[in-house]
C-alpha cells in the first residue's frame, strides 16, 4: 500500500545550500545532512526515493569520497556521476512529518566506546527474544549495564566502564537495530542520548555531528 511504499523509500530534501536525506520503517529513523557542492544555495526542494532506486544509488557512491549530483523533473529524478546514470520515478507520497520524531531534550548523553559496545552487544543479543531482540540498557554513575532475561534462553550480562556521572535512566532497546546504527558510524566514540524509559534514544558522534539515528524504546 501507499504507506508501506513511502517507508520503504527515502526522502531527500534540498534547501539553503544544504541537502538532507531521512529514512524511516516506523520504529527507527535515520538523518544526514551535507552541503551541497560548488557553494550552491539550490532552490526548497523534497522528493520521495523508491527502494530500487536506492539500492542502484548504493552502488554508484560505494567510494565514500564520490560525489554526485542529482536533478529532478516533472515525477523523474536523475542521479549522475561521470558517465552513468540512473533515472528513476519518485513516489507519490506524503513522507510522515519526521521532525515530531527528534528529540529535542534528550539531556542525558552517555558516551561509550563504539567497538566495545558493539561488541558486548552482540554477546547479549544471543540471548535475547527471538521476535522482539530487546536489550535492556541500565545507565549509571561510571557504567552501563546490558542485559536480556529470556525464559527459553536464560539471562545474559555485560558491564561496560563509562565517563558519565549523570542521573540514573533505564531503557528498552532492539539490539539489533542499535548495532545497525554502530556499523555506520565511523568515530571510536557514540554517544546515547537518552531522556527515560519512554522516550526515544538519539545515538549521535562526535566526528560526524550531522548524522542522527533514532531507535525507538521498547516497553522494559
Amino acid at each position: 500500500d501507499e504507506t508501506r511504499q513511502v517507508l520503504n523509500g527515502l526522502l531527500l530534501e534540498q534547501d539553503n545550500g544544504k541537502v538532507k536525506m531521512v529514512g524511516t520503517d516506523g520504529h527507527r529513523l535515520a538523518i544526514i545532512r551535507r552541503d551541497l557542492g560548488n557553494g550552491s544555495k539550490g532552490e526548497k526542494l523534497s522528493h520521495l526515493i523508491p527502494k530500487k532506486a536506492l539500492a542502484e544509488l548504493m552502488k554508484l557512491v560505494e567510494d565514500e569520497e564520490a560525489t554526485f549530483s542529482f536533478s529532478a523533473k516533472n515525477n523523474h529524478l536523475a542521479f549522475m556521476q561521470g558517465d552513468q546514470v540512473i533515472v528513476s520515478r519518485k513516489i507519490d507520497g506524503k513522507f510522515p512529518n519526521y521532525q515530531q520524531v527528534i528529540p529535542t531534550d534528550n539531556k542525558l548523553q552517555v558516551q561509550v566506546n563504539r567497538d566495545v559496545l558493539q561488541h558486548a552487544l552482540k554477546r547479549v543479543a544471543l540471548l535475547a527474544d527471538e521476535k522482539s531482540k530487546m536489550v535492556r540498557f541500565d545507565v549509571q554513575s561510571g557504567n552501563i549495564t546490558l542485559t536480556t532475561d529470556t525464559t527459553e534462553l536464560g539471562e545474559a550480562r555485560e558491564e561496560i566502564a563509562i565517563s558519565y556521572s549523570g542521573e540514573d535512566v533505564s531503557i528498552g532497546l532492539n539490539a539489533k537495530y542499535v548495532l545497525d546504527v554502530l556499523n555506520v558510524i565511523d568515530d571510536e566514540e557514540v554517544v546515547l542520548n537518552l531522556k527515560d524509559q519512554n522516550s526515544s534514544c538519539l545515538i549521535t558522534s562526535n566526528k560526524d555531528k550531522d548524522y542522527q539515528s533514532i531507535v525507538m524504546p521498547m516497553r522494559l
